[in-house]
């Protein structure tokens, strides 16, 4: 059987499933955004990696190696901001042709260090090898206190759902950067390009969602908002009802997106990469988050509820009509 058959979450429950835990200071393995490590001084160590491939994951027609230095460790940032953890170090390995010019590599370690520098992490170490396409290889390890720490289980029936800032930046952003088609008021394309090149991990947003207690599970959107929700809906026992037209967009998404003939909905439900955190929330807390955001200026959007339907998201428009989606987010087979 080939892995297009099963696809990329097929292959990974194939791995989970022959993967047996036996030590019992690993709190979390397969299945999260960080794997969650218990070494018995109040603290959790967590650790993720993520590799972006050249041809997969960026062209170098229109991506810098210094956007694609700050893009590779924001990524990984991302995955311990939707632990709610804090990030300390990182290692990179990459695999990098023999004739690429030094300058590149220099640029491309510039952009890691701008993103380490300002979310407070160090290079600690990594590996390089000769490779005919490029890859970027990076873990990231953080920390969190077991009281803190959330998962993507945990959700529960009547938690309304959240995410922050806007959704559809990156995707729109993408498709300019493909186009032909160039959106005539610079500042607005720099804008939307700027968050598919060089998204911002949500450090701050997670850590305060994780010491306040607020979030019953939490996962960033990294493959769009439908498949990554369904991450929580699966590891929580639970369904979903989205409220589409809640969904928070940016001007330029709204402004920008018939020019692509896309809308802003679908580019926000299935565009992905735009490392935003999705999470839940008990309706007793919902007061409380209301009034932290505010004093702390957290962009929050309230976009719909968890339900009792094991599996299923129900789309609704402000009509109560179903929205139908052509399709749910990226997946590599």
């Amino acid at each position: 059987m080939q892995i297009k058959k099963i696809g990329e979450f097929g292959l990974l429950n194939r791995l989970q499933q022959r993967t047996k835990i036996s030590d019992p200071s690993i709190v979390q393995g397969i299945g999260d955004d960080c794997a969650v490590i218990n070494f018995g001084n109040g603290r959790f160590l967590l650790a993720t990696c993520d590799v972006l491939l050249e041809g997969v994951h960026f062209n170098l027609r229109y991506t810098d190696s210094n956007h694609l230095g700050k893009k590779a460790l924001a990524v990984n940032l991302s995955d311990i901001a939707a632990m709610g953890g804090a990030p300390r170090f990182y290692l990179a390995s990459l695999g990098l042709p023999p004739h690429l010019r030094l300058s590149w590599v220099d640029n491309l370690y510039k952009g890691m260090e701008t993103t380490a520098k300002e979310n407070g992490v160090s290079l600690i170490g990594g590996n390089i090898s000769s490779s005919r396409t490029i890859f970027i290889d990076l873990t990231v390890l953080g920390e969190i206190t077991p009281q803190e720490i959330v998962y993507r289980h945990g959700a529960s029936t009547g938690d309304a759902i959240f995410v922050t800032g806007t959704l559809g930046d990156s995707a729109l952003g993408l498709m300019a950067l493909r186009s032909r088609k160039k959106i005539k008021n610079t500042s607005a394309l720099r804008r939307l390009t700027e968050k598919h090149l060089s998204p911002s991990p949500r450090i701050r947003e997670g850590r305060f969602i994780a010491a306040n207690r607020i979030a019953t599970a939490m996962i960033d959107i990294s493959d769009g908002l439908i498949a990554d929700l369904k991450h929580i809906l699966k590891n929580s026992n639970r369904g979903a009802e989205i409220w589409v037209d809640a969904i928070p967009f940016s001007s330029e998404v709204i402004r920008y997106s018939p020019l692509y003939r896309m809308n802003p909905t679908d580019l926000a439900l299935a565009g992905g990469e735009d490392y935003e955190l999705l999470f839940t929330v008990p309706r007793k807390k919902l007061k409380q988050l209301q009034r932290l955001s505010q004093e702390f200026s957290l962009s929050v959007t309230m976009i719909g509820k968890i339900t009792g339907e094991k599996g299923k998201i129900h789309l609704i428009k402000n009509d109560g009509n179903p929205y139908l989606l052509r399709r749910e987010g990226f997946r590599h087979f």
